[in-house]
């Protein structure tokens, strides 16, 4: 009886290669009888992308804070303890959605330079910023007075032309300098209580950060409009992190 010879590996591969060969054949010498070609196009397909552009705008201050969520904290809301007006933000840790300690870094909310470093700041006696708080009770807080009241602080110039100011403060990072160049996000100092009633006693207490933001027409963020018209513009304004 004859015994078939087992057919090597490499001849299913080659049987399956000529066949494929044919079919190929047969297909190409169809197209050319219809007149027709086959034509692969070598132009790249395009897809619609969507453009993202960076974000422009100010951080918050205080990384993962948001606005204040009383009024009273809001520039151009009355103060109950002096004379005139508030020209600025106060963040506290029950109304700006995140702890805020004594001590808690705080941010530039732009480019900027700085023009103002409080490093060598000493607190007011406490009796004379009881005198000082008996005299705005009655009248308008001067410039110079504001600035007893601000406690330590930093400025910056950003290149929008506009000041930031940070008021309160219990440090200024040692980097931070005047004409320093500091980035958005850049630890510039950190939360205290400077210029306050707990800060001339010495203690931790009532830690926030004030921070004002003046135009370059020489008016603070707010002024001459309602408190609802200034919590609409700073959602615009503030654009993280």
């Amino acid at each position: 009886m004859m015994r078939l010879r087992k057919i090597p590996p490499g001849w299913y591969l080659l049987i399956l290669l000529s066949i494929y060969a044919i079919v190929i054949t047969f297909l190409w010498r169809r197209s050319i009888s219809n007149g027709s070609e086959i034509r692969v196009s070598t132009t790249p397909i395009s897809m619609p992308v969507e453009r993202l552009e960076p974000k422009q705008g100010m951080w918050f201050p205080i990384p993962g804070a948001h606005l204040p969520d009383r009024d009273y904290y809001l520039p151009g809301s009355l103060r109950n303890y002096r004379s005139g007006v508030n020209q600025g933000f106060d963040f506290y840790a029950d109304t700006a959605g995140i702890p805020i300690v004594f001590g808690t870094p705080v941010i530039a909310a732009q480019d900027g330079i700085v023009i103002r470093a409080d490093h060598n700041f000493q607190e007011t006696l406490e009796e004379d910023w009881l005198t000082l708080m008996n005299e705005v009770s009655k009248r308008e807080a001067s410039e110079q007075e504001l600035n007893i009241l601000r406690g330590r602080q930093i400025w910056l110039r950003t290149k929008d032309g506009r000041i930031l100011r940070y008021a309160h403060l219990s440090g200024i990072d040692d980097d931070i300098q005047l004409e320093t160049e500091v980035y958005q996000g850049q630890v510039i100092g950190f939360v205290g209580n400077s210029g306050t009633d707990d800060g001339v006693k010495g203690t931790t207490r009532g830690a926030r950060l004030h921070f004002e933001i003046w135009e370059p027409s020489g008016s603070f963020f707010g002024q001459g409009y309602s408190l609802e018209e200034i919590r609409t513009m700073a959602n615009s304004l503030f654009v993280g992190p």
